[in-house]
């Protein structure tokens, strides 16, 4: 932060000085990036975590969410999951949402994957599972459905589930 309140005394100190100079100019473009950079960071969602359903057919439950305008990426595909509440490691998280989502206990369950994202911490767990999604309880978005590799390519994804899916789909082989 040191830096930032440098960069903005320099901008209020040489702005009557140096005004339409190629340094007033470069003191105002560091001290924008600064103040920028630091809002991303003070406003950054608190860390989530989802989960990967595979069933037999090698294909990923998702569900897509509720066509709100008051949610982030609203009638988008996601994978299931949600925030961390305070203390909650992310395993308890992952339990917790999909018994409140779509009333479903899980059993094994394992971890693929941390991701830092600049919004936000994502933590991925994955599980093989078949369920049968016409009756599947949904509380939260407006339906689910299973979709293939290929399939996916083709989906509007919220947030970096696109990514998320594809390196999972990448390592399959060496996790099963």
């Amino acid at each position: 932060m040191g830096l930032g309140r440098d960069a903005f005394y320099l901008f209020f100190r040489s702005r009557q000085i140096l005004k339409n100079n190629y340094i007033f100019r470069i003191a105002l473009s560091l001290s924008y990036n600064l103040r920028v950079r630091y809002n991303r960071l003070a406003m950054r969602e608190p860390p989530g975590s989802d989960i990967i359903l595979l069933n037999s057919q090698q294909q990923v439950l998702l569900v897509l969410r509720d066509n709100k305008t008051s949610i982030p990426f609203p009638n988008t595909w996601a994978l299931l999951g949600g925030y961390l509440e305070e203390n909650e490691p992310p395993e308890v998280t992952i339990r917790r949402e999909l018994l409140e989502e779509m009333e479903l206990e899980l059993g094994e369950i394992k971890f693929f994957k941390s991701y830092v994202w600049e919004e936000c911490d994502e933590h991925i767990f994955w599980t093989q599972i078949d369920l049968d999604i016409c009756n599947t309880k949904l509380h939260e978005g407006q339906k689910l459905a299973y979709f293939s590799r290929e399939e996916i390519e083709h989906l509007d994804f919220a947030s970096n589930y696109h990514e998320i899916i594809a390196e999972f789909f990448d390592s399959l082989a060496k996790i099963i």
